[in-house]
Formats: C-alpha cells, sequence, structure tokens
C-alpha cells in the first residue's frame, strides 16, 4: 500500500482494516513508521526502503511490487517470468468506517 503525501520527519501510526460485505471487519496489527527527512529521494520505479548507514545517513533501496522483479539497473522493474499477475482492486479509505465516507478504488498494479 502506497500512502501519498506524508510529511518528512514524522512518525506516524498506520493501521489497515478489512470490511467485510456481512458488516464484520478486520483490524491488522498497526504499524508504526518513522517517514524520511525531505533531503532523501526515492528515484525507484515502484518503492524504495530506506536503511541507516554508520555514518547516520539514510540510503534508499529500491524494490518492487509483487509480480515484478528488480532490474539490472537497480531502479527499474520488470514483469516476473515465475509469477502471474492478476489485477485486484482494493477500496482504500483514510476515513473510520463509522463516518459513511465512500472509499476511493485504487488499482494494485501498474
Amino acid at each position: 500500500i502506497v500512502v501519498p503525501h506524508l510529511k518528512p520527519d514524522t512518525d506516524y501510526n498506520f493501521q489497515v482494516m478489512a470490511e467485510f460485505h456481512d458488516g464484520s471487519s478486520l483490524p491488522s496489527e498497526i504499524t508504526e513508521l518513522h517517514s524520511p527527512p525531505g533531503d532523501v529521494e526515492c528515484d525507484c520505479a515502484h518503492a524504495c526502503s530506506f536503511e541507516e548507514e554508520d555514518d547516520g545517513s539514510l540510503k534508499s533501496t529500491c524494490f518492487c511490487n509483487p509480480g515484478f522483479e528488480l532490474a539490472e539497473d537497480g531502479k527499474s522493474c520488470n514483469p516476473s517470468e515465475a509469477e502471474t499477475v492478476t489485477e485486484n482492486i482494493f477500496e482504500l479509505s483514510t476515513e473510520t468506517p463509522s463516518t459513511g465516507e465512500g472509499p476511493e478504488e485504487i488499482p494494485t498494479t501498474p
């Protein structure tokens, strides 16, 4: 899941909740993260993770979505031969279920 527009150098707590057609729901564990400072670049095709170097600086490392493999350039992603990619649509909402706000549908593959 990609969450756009996070503020740099900020602590966040995320929880994903699946809502089923019968009205029941299943929440995930809460994930805590700290967004990288604004001066750290991510020029990866799909996504990147950040690792702290020995000197305290952050280094970005590219990774690809499921069904793709990292290309030789270390930034691009190519479809994986071994996996069959299926497109799924997830409904994503930043609102709680009780607000009645409609979720936004986003594709999980480019």
